[in-house]
């Protein structure tokens, strides 16, 4: 015969759930704007002579003084952002650019003229960039490959004299290298 399945008494422990009231959900946004610091008073800005004592500091002790972002904005302390061209400043560009081209698009083209790693190589170092041997070589390998085109960037537009010209600068600097 089969037992009866009878329901647990409830536990008179257990406190009955409260509904959320518009206090509780203001306390709640006072707590998560705390956290994120939304709503608190800025920081004061340093006095004008903040810069100008770390630099005392520094020259008198030789330790590095951490400046604050109002000590950064003072002209003797202007750090431009990444990518931001400084007035004073020819512009530098990007890094690792050989005939106006990102590395990585050369060598595709390199790639697609069916330059093997070694040669690449060379270029590539000829032209001071300096590409690990797994990239370049799945960059050349994507200049192979025009399925790859799409999907990984288009291989620089060189003409053949400009090509010829890389191996060239990278012929020359083996030549550099073997008579040293």
């Amino acid at each position: 015969m089969k037992k009866k399945r009878t329901k647990k008494p409830a536990k008179a422990d257990k406190a009955p759930r409260k509904n959320f009231t518009a206090q509780d959900a203001k306390a709640l946004v006072q707590t998560v704007a705390a956290r994120h610091g939304i709503g608190q008073p800025e920081p004061p800005t340093p006095p004008a002579d903040e810069a100008a004592a770390a630099e005392r500091f520094e020259a008198r002790t030789g330790l590095k003084v951490k400046r604050s972002w109002a000590m950064l904005a003072t002209p003797n302390h202007s750090a431009a952002k990444k990518g931001e061209a400084d007035p004073g400043k020819p512009g530098r560009g990007r890094l690792n650019r050989i005939l106006g081209h990102s590395a990585c698009a050369v060598a595709k083209s390199l790639g697609a003229a069916g330059v093997k790693w070694a040669e690449a190589d060379r270029i590539m170092r000829a032209h001071g960039v300096q590409m690990p041997k797994p990239s370049l070589a799945v960059q050349l390998g994507f200049g192979r490959n025009e399925a790859t085109w799409e999907r990984r960037g288009f291989p620089a537009p060189l003409t053949a004299t400009q090509i010829a010209e890389l191996r060239a600068a990278g012929a020359k600097l083996e030549s550099a290298t073997e008579a040293a």
